[in-house]
């Protein structure tokens, strides 16, 4: 699935659950979309910052739409073991 697919299917299922597709979760789901997995939200937040695609976002901003795209099913939570 290219990252437009990704970016359609997020945008529906965001929908289907009652959450509309801010330009922060858009850009973060475009972000999802080319960023090789698994990854962490610490890495998302750097890239996002770093790329000045959302410099003063906030880490619980990404934790809470990340949680927003898992409840859709757009992505999955692993747990990683030590």
């Amino acid at each position: 699935m290219d990252s437009l697919e990704v970016f359609v299917l997020a945008s529906t299922l965001l929908n289907g659950c009652g959450h509309c597709m801010t330009r922060q979760r858009a850009t973060l789901v475009k972000l999802v979309a080319r960023v090789p997995s698994p990854f962490t939200v610490d890495r998302l937040v750097d890239h996002l910052r770093g790329a000045a695609e959302l410099p003063n976002v906030s880490v619980a901003t990404v934790y809470r739409t990340r949680g927003e795209l898992v409840d859709a099913g757009v992505l999955s939570v692993m747990h990683g073991g030590s």
